[in-house]
């Protein structure tokens, strides 16, 4: 079963979870990019001295790191809004989790006291408290994280279930489909000696143990003494021993003219 057919049999649930969890990460992305891109464009006096800080995690000013930041947020907003598939925005949902959590654990580990520079700077440009968008901060992570991974763990499961699905109907398909009958298609084979065979469906007013004559000059057919097996070779064999294709008996060709 191809994936895109599994995926076209998705269930409105799972495409409301996945709409709803990108649309909210994707809002939220770009609010953030265009809150850090104002603020590190801000040239008040009183932001100035705040802004000129070095980030501790990365060396440069707090208005480069809220300026770049600002602009990957953008940029990564734009997938959640395009992209499908939700295994996909499971992935990248996560992906940008664990990025703020690698962030956060380095500034942890170079002591960086916390609200970090440039949270103080975007909260004292939206008039909000440090501490509090901080805390917003950590909730929005943790959204990340948690959405994305139960969003990748409940579309494998939901694909391994249609795949199942898949396989038991294709499974019923094959039982309930009418086999051939026996005898119904003409059989090739090779006997002993390099001589062609072929069986075929006995004639309406003849039994298998009528002999066949030769269709043409340089063609011999007879059937099988011991099973009535039709049995057609070039004259060439006419006389010598071989072996009966379906019995497997050692039977004698009819010399060229005679019968069997």
């Amino acid at each position: 079963m191809q994936t895109k057919a599994i995926r076209e049999t998705r269930p409105n649930w799972a495409l409301r979870l996945a709409t709803g969890y990108a649309c909210g990460a994707g809002v939220v992305l770009a609010l953030m990019g265009f809150i850090m891109v104002y603020t590190s464009m801000d040239e008040h006096r009183r932001m100035a001295q705040l802004l000129a800080a070095p980030d501790a995690l990365f060396g440069v000013s707090t208005r480069t790191v809220l300026l770049v930041a600002g602009l990957l947020h953008f940029a990564l907003c734009v997938p959640f809004f395009l992209v499908r598939d939700p295994m996909a925005r499971g992935m990248m949902g996560t992906w940008a989790a664990w990025n703020y959590v690698i962030c956060r654990v380095g500034m942890a580990w170079l002591r960086a006291a916390a609200p970090f520079p440039a949270v103080q700077a975007v909260a004292r440009k939206i008039g909000a408290q440090p501490n509090t968008l901080d805390w917003w901060w950590k909730v929005f992570i943790g959204y990340l994280l948690l959405g994305g991974a139960a969003l990748l763990v409940l579309e494998r499961q939901r694909l391994k279930h249609l795949k199942a699905d898949a396989f038991l109907r294709h499974w019923r398909e094959i039982r309930q489909s009418p086999v051939a009958a026996p005898g119904s298609a003409q059989q090739s084979q090779t006997p002993a000696g390099g001589a062609t065979t072929k069986r075929e469906p006995d004639a309406p007013n003849s039994s298998k143990g009528e002999p066949q004559s030769t269709a043409t000059p340089t063609e011999l057919k007879f059937s099988c003494p011991c099973c009535g097996q039709h049995i057609r070779c070039d004259e060439a064999y006419s006389g010598k021993p071989i072996s009966c294709p379906a019995c497997k008996a050692n039977i004698q060709v009819p010399q060229l003219g005679s019968t069997a």
